[in-house]
């Protein structure tokens, strides 16, 4: 079989028939003498310590063009002097090291829209009006100690998105399809010495139309680029498929190698050998390829699953006609079956969840080039995560990320390189149009052909919210014609999909509209959008999921924020490496911080993880929703344990219980064992709660020491809370002064002094001094019903919706102030005031003789009045000398109602600045939740114990205000004061979308239903 290049057209003419359509902007040519794609040869990791492969990473000089007519078209010439140009790094997308503009648009083209040309003219504002497609223009150079007698392949990992190659002035071939591989055989123009590499890539093409990933637009050589040095006749491609018997007691593996001849003569017999097998090579014509096969069947081998990621190797070595060794490769393989049958996914016979998450290749530093540090911490902690199934949205990653998931063991849906949303889903332009068939078949070949040996791929995708149609039926066409062994996926064209997708359902729809499906199972491939403060009803999701037999999983939308490390002065950016971690006067930046027109803005920042890898609080929640056992309390000491993974038992984990005492402080634990169905039984008269753990018991190498993989907490007894009976205390009250102004009462305890002070709005304040000196100030405290909005918030209508709330208890009316002595030591001050026209509130203080302070809010709502609220509570502000915080609540990390499962109640320590959740775009953060004693320590200690029921709480150094006009973390002010406010209920985060969905009901707080809400305040 001779080699088959990748269709091209030399050129086209216009419609006028007076200008030459250049290559990029022609549809049918996405490559020119490029080398028909193939597997990985070789464990990704084996390859740096291959001695065919020279690496041309590097430095390499570099010269940057708005457009192509601005090139330096002869750059290639060996006579162009090139020592004047700039050094840049390769791989790294070039606007990371100061070159044009990144710019980051969700669908939209960042071009004007005039398929297949990215030239022509856009709106003037628009970052390509100026910069039409900027051209960046590499040289390098290398040596060959002896070019004969060798077969040179040039292969580039990934380029962005078109680009030209010479070769020592020749011109060697064209390539398009930024995520795959391409080579060229570059044996014709090597010299003896030194070599000169020149290469011409163009920001823009019109693969660009299928490259509209949500994702920033960049640019450059941003994955490897290598020099293979091949024996004439050499192994082009292998593929191995291991299968297991319908019963699992035996396997096949089907081994097919090819081996082609590049020399310009008829080959001579040679030896191949497949794990010491020998196969003989018969004489190979130049430039044919033939095929040898080995099956072997094999007995209980051990089978590959994400649980148990047993591998094998299989190396393969060619061995020249005098028997002397050519070349080996040693490629990992597993053996696994997965399939549909009906509306079920199995796996190697087992129904199996996708505990799935969506991941871009994105590195704050390197753009598109993600070094292998970063990747192989991402997979760690997707591990620790739980998370057993990872998406490459949109496109084939680097090829190491596929080993590192066959060794760690994580399900891989493997994406083509293909997107047209700015068209539409589902739309009939490039999913119908026949000029763009070879193209998307080119995708879908270069996605399998590349990965088909990773037992971690089970899925293959068409890609993501492209087009309908024929095209798309050739590009399912073209998968089946290289691989049957797993399914496919496709979310535009259900038609072509194994799976049906629906995705961003909210889980009432998700359980309705699977209940519809039954010809095939339901998987979301994307869920749960995690932009910002979001991440909420997880446990509703996953209550619908486990339940339902027919839903395979689902995919959270996305696994990092793809914020940019910017220089608060705006001097360019420049390389520095692969550190992730913010320097001295850099911050996140996003869409539109670099001036790029159109922008999507922060729409990039939804991740678990910020951009440096630091967990957000919902990355936890999902690790405990994704986690493989499930607890129940089934009596007062009884915990029933419900494995959901289906290949890893209950007696695989050893169990551990932690006791706690009613005031959140730890008591002992203890190893315990199930019995044969589950059932752990325990007693502990005196425990409030207790805590159960489960850690494997042989610790798997990606997980810490002493890792936990499931957990889960449970009330033994509730909580015994203040009440106003226990608070009360012998020393009478002093009235210091009362009038319209309000009320001054005067507390004293010992040499201990404490003021209280209701004005004529019902605000309360407090000072507190032993002697002459002051001890402690709170600045008035008073009802407050308004937080910013998160991310999902801010687009959906809740500004509006809730608007009202912003000013309610500034605008309120006070009716009456009211003093009752209710005994020389309780007296109580009342403020009855309005809200929004016609709600009513009543603020009680009652002021006890040793200075504490109950807080009582009662609200009645108003007949036709608002039904919902963002909290309800109050505000106050401390001096910033209290620094320290000490509470008895969920934690250590935010938590809200509808995202708190993961944080568990107890005794937590921590600073004020430990509290905030560092958003990339500021927001509301840093709420815990179901609190009973919070207190505040630096000049003196503060508290605020719950009486009657938990409450929320939130500690900023800064305000609301403040938070609100912010739009990156340094431009939030910190403030002279600690704004505190603490509430009875506080709306839930939201997530399912951020585009409208709003929070689910049962975590809204309701504005027509009455309230009360109590607490302590404690000075001490």
């Amino acid at each position: 079989m001779r080699k088959v290049l990748l269709p091209f057209l030399c050129m086209a003419l216009t419609a006028a028939g007076a200008q030459t359509v250049p290559d990029w902007e022609n549809p049918q040519v996405f490559g020119i003498n490029k080398l028909p794609y193939h597997a990985t040869l070789g464990n990704p990791s084996s390859q740096q310590d291959n001695p065919e492969i020279t690496w041309l990473d590097g430095i390499w000089k570099f010269h940057w063009s708005k457009d192509p007519d601005s090139r330096p078209a002869d750059f290639y010439r060996l006579e162009f002097d090139v020592s004047g140009w700039d050094d840049i790094h390769v791989p790294a997308s070039w606007q990371m090291q100061g070159y044009g503009t990144p710019l980051y648009t969700n669908y939209n083209y960042p071009f004007k829209r005039d398929i297949p040309r990215v030239t022509s003219e856009p709106d003037r504002s628009w970052t390509v009006f100026e910069n039409r497609n900027p051209v960046g223009n590499y040289v390098t150079f290398f040596d060959v100690a002896d070019p004969k007698g060798k077969n040179w392949i040039l292969e580039f990992e990934g380029v962005e998105s078109a680009f030209y190659v010479w070769v020592n002035g020749q011109k060697v071939g064209y390539s398009q399809n930024s995520m795959s591989p391409a080579e060229f055989d570059i044996s014709a123009y090597l010299v003896k010495g030194q070599n000169r590499l020149a290469v011409e890539v163009y920001r823009y093409c019109d693969g660009s139309y299928i490259e509209d990933q949500d994702f920033w637009r960049l640019s450059g050589i941003h994955r490897s680029v290598k020099l293979w040095e091949r024996p004439l006749v050499h192994i082009t491609d292998y593929s191995i498929s291991a299968i297991p018997s319908e019963d699992f007691n035996s396997d096949v593996t089907y081994i097919e190698v090819g081996i082609t001849n590049s020399g310009t003569g008829k080959s001579k017999r040679q030896k191949l050998e497949i794990d010491g097998w020998a196969l003989y090579v018969p004489a190979i014509m130049p430039g044919d390829t033939v095929k040898l096969e080995r099956t072997l069947i094999s007995l209980c081998r051990k089978l590959w699953s994400a649980e148990k990621p047993n591998l094998y190797t299989a190396t393969i070595k060619l061995f020249d006609s005098k028997g002397r060794l050519s070349e080996s490769f040693v490629q990992n393989y597993g053996i696994r079956r997965v399939e549909v049958k009906g509306e079920v996914m199995y796996i190697n016979g087992q129904p199996v969840k996708l505990r799935g998450v969506n991941r871009h290749d994105h590195h704050p530093r390197t753009g598109h080039f993600v070094d292998y540090a970063t990747l192989e911490k991402d997979i760690m902690l997707m591990k620790q995560a739980n998370i057993n199934m990872l998406r490459t949205s949109h496109y084939p990653d680097r090829t190491a990320l596929y080993e590192l998931c066959d060794r760690y063991g994580l399900y891989v849906m493997d994406e083509a390189c293909q997107e047209s949303h700015g068209y539409g889903l589902r739309n009939r332009v490039l999913g119908e149009r026949p000029e763009w068939k070879a193209a998307l078949t080119d995708r879908a070949q270069s996605l399998v052909l590349r990965d088909r040996n990773h037992a971690s791929v089970l899925i293959w995708s068409l890609g993501n919210e492209g087009g309908r149609g024929a095209n798309m039926a050739a590009m399912r066409r073209a998968v089946l014609a290289i691989d049957t062994t797993r399914l496919i996926f496709s979310d535009t064209d259900i038609d072509q999909s194994d799976l049906y997708d629906d995705s961003y359902l909210p889980p009432a729809r998700l359980k309705s509209e699977a209940r519809k499906i039954s010809d095939k199972p339901f998987f979301m491939r994307e869920y749960a959008h995690m932009m910002g403060n979001a991440g909420g009803n997880l446990k509703e999701y996953w209550d619908v999921i486990l339940a339902d037999s027919s839903i395979a999983g689902a995919a959270v939308w996305d696994w990092v924020d793809q914020g940019i490390a910017k220089p608060v002065d705006a001097s360019p950016l420049r390389y520095k490496g692969h550190g992730l971690e913010l320097e001295d006067g850099e911050f996140w930046a996003y869409g539109g911080d670099f001036g790029d027109m159109p922008n999507d803005g922060n729409f990039v920042i939804n991740g678990l993880l910020a951009p440096d890898r630091t967990p957000h609080p919902h990355y936890y929640e999902l690790k405990y929703i994704y986690q493989p056992l499930k607890f129940a309390l089934t009596s007062d000491s009884t915990i029933q344990i419900t494995g959901i993974d289906a290949f890893t038992g209950l007696d695989e984990y050893r169990y551990e219980l932690e006791f706690h005492t009613g005031n959140g402080t730890w008591s002992g634990n203890k190893e315990v064992r199930p019995d044969e169905n589950g059932v752990i039984r325990f007693s502990c008269d005196e425990a409030s709660f207790v805590t159960v753990r489960a850690k494997y018991a042989d610790r798997p190498f990606w997980a810490p020491e002493d890792w936990t993989a499931a957990y889960d907490q449970f009330r033994l007894k509730e909580p015994e809370l203040e009440c106003i009976n226990d608070i009360s205390s012998p020393n009478p009250l002093e009235l210091v002064c009362s009038g319209e102004n309000g009320y001054e009462i005067r507390a004293r305890t010992g040499n201990h002094t404490t003021v209280a002070t209701i004005d004529s709005t019902g605000s309360l304040s407090l000072r507190s001094y032993t002697g002459d000196s002051n001890f402690s100030t709170v600045l008035p405290l008073e009802p407050y019903f308004w937080k910013p909005a998160n991310d999902s918030q801010i687009r959906n209508d809740y500004e509006r919706s809730m608007g009202m709330w912003r000013n309610a208890a500034a605008g309120r009316r006070v009716k009456s102030v009211t003093l009752e002595k209710v005994s020389s030591d309780m007296w109580t001050v009342k403020t009855d005031m309005t809200l929004l026209e016609s709600a009513g509130l009543t603020m009680t203080y009652t002021i006890f003789g040793n200075g504490n302070v109950l807080v009582g809010m009662d609200y009645t709502p108003a007949p036709g009045g608002p039904s919902l609220m963002p909290k309800f509570g109050v505000r106050l502000r401390l001096p910033d000398s209290f620094t320290d915080v000490d509470y008895l609540g969920r934690g250590p990390w935010e938590n809200y109602p509808d995202r708190k499962n993961s944080a568990l109640i107890k005794r937590n320590r921590c600073s004020v600045q430990d509290l905030w959740t560092d958003y990339v775009y500021p927001q509301d953060n840093g709420n815990r939740c179901d609190t009973e004693e919070l207190t505040l320590e630096g000049a003196g200690r503060f508290s605020i114990e719950a009486a009657g029921t938990p409450f929320n709480f939130r500690v900023w150094n800064c305000s609301e205000e403040d938070i609100e006009q912010a739009g990156h973390g340094f431009e939030v002010p910190h403030r002279n004061y600690i704004n505190v406010n603490i509430d009875s209920e506080i709306i839930g985060v939201g997530g399912n979308d951020a585009w409208g969905a709003k929070t689910e009901p049962q975590y809204m707080v309701r504005a027509d239903e009455p309230k009360h809400f109590q607490f302590l305040i404690v000075l001490h």
